[in-house]
């Protein structure tokens, strides 16, 4: 399948002089548990597809682009794949596009290679790992489980002489932890995705889980107020990439919506933000985007203030820029929603690849110790965020009172809410507006690259 040689043939002979194509293959191993048991082992599941673009230039800078796909690289189903490319084409009409051109590729780790080689060991290894931490809690239950690898390849060509090809691995655990007590009941949700097996440390992290989920049993609603919080670099990723990263987009310019505008000041003094595409086994990293143009880092915000826009290749063209490798067919994985191997039958647009933000100056223990009064949070329940306003909010699932500079009364219930950025020019209320600390090491989770993260005056609604 990775061979795009008979697709390029019949491009050929339908003579379509400008089009791209993706190819993608992948293998996946999962075990799936149900208490203390293996209920279901898969695997391995092979999925491979391509997706084939047609341009066709139209007027001004407006062009048509229409996409087919399909699994067979049977001539016929080749054909009517590209029948519909080519029937999209005519009748859409896009503000512009380039083809990338052949282009040096920047080196970045994206494969365990350990999964590589052996996935169906690393499920099971894992399996068995985890089954064992959790055995030694006797207060603590899992009630489901799934662990799962992916293996990748991707190949992408274009009729500018461009192809690359790319190799990457994934690795997944979801897990529901509950916990009881007199008829009381509690329950931890940790879902983790990595490029790499290793980087999930169970025998940190279990612990840490089943501590969580204990001290839920005995969690107190918080009161109303406005207070000090801190979230985890997880809690991050469901928030940064989604409104900072909207708001950066050159489609969100090109369509007036975006909050940003080169050298005004956006968030704390304190605050910096980049767009690294190319940090070795971050879930959104890679040699090229789903374009084939080369990720890069680009900085957004520095010191507070906004320094630079992200582009796909259309609105590059659109706005007479170069794209900075943003085009992306998804979001940076989200494993626990996203089956990563069926996406090229999607469009690429704008997106975020990993959004980092720099570490600050003191530890986690630090912070707290240096927080009078606030709340330590681990976890949302669902936690949302809309990219336009940059609303946020949801209720707090697992999370901790600090008092003195010390974590104390377990907290459930209760809901943070508020704004990332600020509601209006010169008024600091966002959430970004009101940053008072950052770790001084960062830790990938999700599609962030961020320390811990303290906040002051946010609105927690409780009892």
């Amino acid at each position: 399948m990775s061979d795009t040689s008979s697709i390029e043939r019949i491009l050929k002979e339908e003579k379509i002089d400008t089009w791209d194509i993706y190819v993608e293959e992948a293998e996946e191993y999962e075990i799936q548990l149900r208490n203390f048991d293996v209920e279901v082992t898969r695997g391995p599941i092979k999925n491979s597809g391509y997706a084939v673009r047609v341009i066709r230039p139209k007027r001004d800078k407006v062009v048509g682009i229409g996409i087919g796909t399909g699994s067979s690289l049977e001539a016929a189903r080749i054909r009517k794949c590209l029948g519909t490319a080519s029937v999209g084409a005519d009748i859409t009409h896009f503000p512009g596009y380039a083809l990338p051109r052949p282009e040096k590729y920047p080196s970045v780790r994206i494969a365990d290679p350990k999964i590589v080689s052996k996935a169906e060991t690393v499920v099971k290894d894992k399996t068995e790992e985890l089954l064992s931490l959790l055995k030694e809690s006797k207060k603590v239950l899992p009630t489901f489980g799934k662990i799962r690898t992916y293996n990748v390849s991707t190949t992408i060509a274009n009729s500018e002489g461009l192809q690359a090809e790319k190799k990457e691995t994934f690795f997944y655990i979801e897990l529901a932890l509950k916990a009881e007590r007199g008829g009381k009941l509690a329950e931890y949700w940790p879902m983790i995705s990595t490029r790499r097996a290793e980087d999930v440390h169970l025998d940190q992290l279990v612990p840490k889980w089943t501590r969580l989920a204990e001290d839920t049993l005995s969690a107190k609603v918080p009161k109303t107020e406005k207070t000090t919080v801190i979230f985890t670099p997880q809690i991050l990723s469901e928030i940064l990439p989604d409104t900072v990263g909207f708001h950066c987009f050159g489609s969100s310019v090109y369509k007036g919506v975006s909050k940003f505008k080169r050298g005004e000041k956006v968030a704390s003094d304190e605050l910096t933000v980049y767009d690294e595409g190319v940090h070795d086994y971050a879930l959104g990293s890679s040699p090229f985007d789903d374009e084939g143009v080369p990720q890069s880092k680009t900085l957004l915000i520095e010191g507070g203030i906004h320094k630079n826009f992200l582009y796909d290749a259309m609105y590059a063209a659109a706005l007479d820029a170069y794209s900075t490798g943003n085009g992306l067919k998804l979001p940076a994985f989200s494993l626990a929603f996203t089956r990563v191997d069926s996406k090229y039958s999607l469009l690429p647009s704008t997106q975020p690849t990993n959004t980092a933000v720099k570490a600050g100056g003191m530890s986690l223990n630090e912070m707290i110790a240096d927080t009078k009064e606030g709340i330590y949070v681990e976890q949302f329940s669902s936690l949302s965020s809309d990219s336009f306003t940059t609303s946020f909010g949801s209720e707090i699932r697992n999370a901790y009172l600090i008092e003195k500079g010390q974590l104390s009364t377990p907290l459930k219930g209760g809901q943070i809410s508020g704004f990332v950025l600020d509601s209006q020019s010169g008024k600091a209320d966002g959430l970004l507006s009101r940053v008072s600390g950052m770790t001084d090491e960062v830790q990938m989770a999700g599609r962030c690259i961020a320390p811990y993260v303290r906040f002051s005056g946010i609105q927690v609604a409780g009892r």
